[in-house]
């Protein structure tokens, strides 16, 4: 059963990828490690047009899996089966949780 971290419509949060957004449904989603999702009307499997189509628009796409942004549409083959954040979590106050120092 397909995840809503693998949907179009999800916008995952970069450091915690158990909160989901659903763009969709305009509502947070908290996914457990062994969650396999409920089947959901707005389920909408990403193409690698759609991806590639993101990074020429915005720049960029995030891969949760290596914590890192691709830039260029080439580097994607590096990230097959990798979890990727085409949309962005809007979390203005994450940095207050970042340890910076002892």
């Amino acid at each position: 059963m397909p995840r809503c971290i693998e949907c179009l419509h999800s916008a995952p949060h970069w450091i915690y990828e158990y909160f989901v957004l659903c763009t969709k449904k305009g509502k947070l989603i908290i996914l457990a490690a062994d969650d396999e999702d409920v089947e959901c009307e707005y389920f909408e499997e990403r193409s690698e047009g759609e991806v590639k189509r993101t990074i020429s628009d915005r720049g960029w796409v995030y891969c949760l899996t290596c914590k890192r942004a691709i830039l260029l549409p080439d580097e994607l083959e590096e990230h097959l089966g990798h979890t990727l954040g085409l949309e962005g979590f809007p979390d203005e106050v994450v940095y207050e949780e970042a340890r910076v120092a002892d």
